[in-house]
């Protein structure tokens, strides 16, 4: 029936339509419906499109990943005092695949507690909790560290010919395939104004290595520098190299991680939209039962 002048045309409701699915992407919701998503909305689910395969398991998705995260450092931490010796333990702190490896069991802990805690029946969703605020914060650093790490060990540090370990892929390649998971999975947006953390990160790890090789710090092999291509006795050349990546392939890599979770978010819309519009259908569509005359 079409609207009176003056009367605002009546929109479908996602309650009507019966689907999950379209409430979640507010697909059936007013043209002047706000985008944004509350904390409980981003971390109560997957992204739209995941929702059928691993909707009701989400919660144990997220805590399995970060178990599966931590012992994998464990296995790192295990496998360097052997490989050094226990006395060398503490040098594994020095590393920025460690540094790195640190953060994102870190993320993947505070996220995993926090989609718990968005599950709950009696969550309050109207002021976002300090561990949401973290989770947050961290989401927007670890995609980004963790694919400069795995970037800069196979195209600076590894040399062909060099023997490839297992847990060298596993830091170097394992994260970034557990930060592919978790970015492509989850509902959590990219927010601009964390774009100075990856920053931060990579400029702290920049002044640590120059105090430590002032501070006449060694590597497991008593080399001066924990990486060649950061020998502070090249002050001029270790400067130039800091501010490139700090300063130009650091931002760069966080504007290619918010253009991947746009893609992401554009195709759970579709796949709400189309989910939406299979209810719609469904429900007036005429029955295909015997009518008796």
């Amino acid at each position: 029936m079409p609207a009176r002048r003056g009367e605002p045309a009546p929109t479908a409701s996602c309650d009507d339509r019966g689907s999950f699915l379209c409430r979640l992407a507010g697909a059936c919701a007013p043209a002047a419906a706000p985008a944004r998503l509350t904390w409980k909305e981003e971390f109560s689910s997957p992204e739209s499109c995941w929702l059928r395969c691993c909707g009701g398991h989400y919660a144990t998705f997220r805590v399995a990943l970060f178990l599966v995260w931590t012992t994998c450092i464990a296995y790192s931490v295990i496998q360097h005092s052997r490989f050094f010796g226990a006395t060398m333990i503490s040098y594994w702190l020095t590393r920025l695949t460690h540094w790195s490896a640190l953060l994102q069991a870190a993320y993947l802990g505070f996220a995993a507690a926090t989609t718990v805690r968005a599950r709950a029946a009696a969550c309050d969703d109207t002021v976002c909790p300090w561990y949401a605020a973290v989770a947050l914060a961290l989401g927007a650093i670890v995609p980004v560290i963790s694919t400069m790490v795995c970037m800069m060990f196979w195209f600076m540090v590894f040399k062909p010919g060099d023997p490839v370990e297992f847990r060298t892929v596993m830091m170097h390649g394992g994260n970034l395939l557990v930060t592919a998971v978790d970015t492509l999975v989850t509902r959590q947006r990219y927010r601009a104004r964390y774009a100075f953390a990856p920053m931060l990160v990579g400029l702290l790890y920049v002044m640590f290595t120059y105090v430590y090789y002032v501070s006449g710090g060694e590597d497991e092999e008593g080399n001066k520098f924990l990486y060649r291509a950061i020998d502070w006795s090249r002050p001029g050349a270790v400067g130039r190299l800091s501010a490139v990546l700090v300063f130009f392939v650091v931002p760069v890599m966080h504007c290619a991680c918010s253009v991947l979770v746009a893609v992401r978010v554009r195709c759970g819309s579709r796949a709400a939209e189309a989910e939406c519009g299979a209810q719609a259908g469904e429900a007036k569509a005429p029955s295909s039962s015997p009518v008796d005359p």
